[in-house]
């Protein structure tokens, strides 16, 4: 079992915060540092996948636009997922204990939209079978992506993929309100 994360840099501010001297400069600088770590800090992407080529090569490819956590089965899988609370999981279906079938891969695609149903999920498979694609984006999944990965094609797919979680979230968030 692997567990990996790389964390994003240190952000602007660098902890520093300014003195707070009651008057509305103060305030406003304040807002903008805020505003600041928010825009610096990078999307949580969780890659779950049993083949160390793959993982290793996605965050190589991945890691300067996003904060990459990695798993190699579904039990590091989850307890990541439920750490981190990435808006963005790349899963493949072929995962241990039965890495030959899907499974285990659909197994996790329900587990993680059930603890955060606006995830979300892009399927990486080598096996090619019609029916694993179908099956899994009938069950929530964002999109299916084969493998071998184009990385071009693929950081395209994250980037409208975590687009719709941010519309989806805001739209969300004005409900509340």
């Amino acid at each position: 079992m692997r567990i990996e994360n790389k964390k994003n840099g240190s952000s602007p501010s660098s902890g520093a915060k300014p003195k707070d001297s009651g008057s509305s400069e103060t305030s406003e600088t304040s807002e903008i540092l805020e505003t600041s770590e928010a825009l610096s800090k990078k999307t949580k992407l969780l890659i779950v996948d049993d083949d160390e080529a793959i993982l290793t090569q996605m965050k190589w490819g991945l890691s300067n636009d996003y904060e990459v956590s990695l798993a190699e089965d579904g039990v590091c899988a989850l307890s990541v997922f439920k750490k981190e609370r990435p808006p963005l999981v790349v899963l493949d279906l072929g995962l241990p204990p039965r890495p030959r079938t899907e499974i285990e891969g659909l197994r996790l695609l329900k587990a993680f939209l059930d603890e955060a149903p606006m995830t979300k999920v892009i399927i990486v498979s080598g096996n090619m079978e019609r029916s694993n694609e179908i099956n899994a984006v009938s069950q929530g999944a964002y999109d299916f992506f084969s493998k071998p990965i184009d990385l071009n094609a693929f950081q395209t797919i994250l980037k409208k993929a975590h687009y719709l979680y941010e519309v989806e979230n805001e739209q969300l968030q004005l409900k509340v309100v």
